[in-house]
C-alpha cells in the first residue's frame, strides 16, 4: 500500500544521499543543475551557460545550502557528502574587529591589509596552489595556505577580488604587496543623456540595500562603460557603493557581473 511504497521511496532516497559523489564547483558559476551558487543558500537560474543576475533566489529551509546536485537546495546536517559550493561570502573584505596591519580575504586567492576597521591599498596574491584562509589572515599572518587546506567555511569563495583594481580584472599567480594607485573615477563624457537615465538612489543608497559584495549596473550610464561596485563600509553593518569604470574598450554586462569587450544589448 502507500506506506509500503513510502518507506520504500524514503529508503532509495537516503541510498542515493550516501552516494553522493564530490564535485568540484565554484561559486558564480553556472553548475550542471542549471542554476549558479552565489552564497550559502542563495542561487541564480542559468541560459546558455550565464547566470541571470537579475533574480536570486533563497533556499526554502533555513538549513538547506545550494549545491551543484540535482536537488538544488539541500541540509548537510543530513549527510556529511552534502556540502555547499560557496563559502560564506559575507566573509569578503570584512575589516569590523581585524587588528591593524592584519589582513582579510578578498577572494579565493587575494587578501588586502586592514588598517583602522577598514580595507588598505596593500593588496597580496597567493601563489599558484594555495588559497586564502580568514582565520589565518586574522591572525596577522599572510593567510596563504595549501589548497589541500581548503576551507569553504573559512574563506572567501569568489573568483574575483572584491578590491580588484579597474585596471585589472584578473588576479595572479605571484605574491604581491605594493601599494596600488587610487583608482581616479572619471565623469561620462556624454552630457546629453536624458534625466529619466538618471539613478533614483546614490551608490551608498543603492548598496546599502543589498547583501553581496560586487559589481551591479549604473542605471546613470546608458553606454555601459561604468558600474557600481558595492563593498564593505568597514563598520560591517552593511555595504557602501562607488561608481567604476570599465577598462578602456570594454562595456559592462550585468548578466555576467563584469567587464566585456563586446557592447551589450541595450548599451548606448
Amino acid at each position: 500500500g502507500a506506506p509500503k511504497m513510502l518507506i520504500k521511496i524514503c529508503l532509495f532516497v537516503s541510498f542515493c544521499l550516501v552516494a553522493l559523489p564530490e564535485i568540484e564547483a565554484a561559486c558564480f558559476v553556472c553548475n550542471s543543475n542549471g542554476v549558479a551558487c552565489t552564497s550559502n543558500n542563495t542561487f541564480q537560474l542559468c541560459f546558455n551557460g550565464i547566470p541571470n543576475s537579475n533574480v536570486e533566489y533563497v533556499c526554502p529551509n533555513a538549513a538547506e545550502v545550494c549545491t551543484v546536485y540535482g536537488q538544488i537546495c539541500m541540509d548537510p546536517s543530513a549527510n556529511s557528502n552534502v556540502q555547499t559550493v560557496c563559502g560564506n561570502t559575507q566573509q569578503c573584505g570584512q575589516c569590523s574587529d581585524v587588528a591593524n596591519g592584519a589582513y582579510t580575504c578578498t577572494s579565493r586567492t587575494t587578501f588586502t591589509m586592514c588598517m583602522n576597521n577598514a580595507l588598505t591599498s596593500i593588496r597580496g596574491t597567493c601563489p599558484l596552489g594555495a588559497v586564502c584562509r580568514t582565520s589565518v589572515g586574522h591572525s596577522g599572518s599572510v593567510p596563504c595556505v595549501n589548497e589541500c587546506l581548503t576551507d569553504a567555511n573559512d574563506m572567501c569563495d569568489v573568483e574575483l577580488a572584491v578590491d580588484a583594481p579597474t585596471t585589472s580584472e584578473t588576479t595572479g599567480t605571484t605574491v604581491i604587496i605594493q601599494p596600488t594607485p587610487p583608482v581616479t573615477i572619471v565623469p561620462p563624457v556624454d552630457t546629453t543623456v536624458s534625466v529619466t537615465s538618471a539613478p533614483t538612489q546614490s551608490p551608498e543608497a543603492y548598496c546599502s540595500g543589498q547583501t553581496l559584495i560586487g559589481r551591479y549596473p549604473n542605471s546613470a550610464d546608458s553606454s555601459c562603460v561604468s558600474y557600481l561596485y558595492c563593498s564593505s563600509n568597514g563598520s560591517g553593518s552593511g555595504l557602501t557603493g562607488r561608481i567604476r569604470q570599465c577598462p578602456s574598450g570594454k562595456y559592462f554586462n550585468p548578466e555576467i557581473r563584469n567587464c566585456q569587450t563586446n557592447k551589450p544589448v541595450g548599451c548606448v
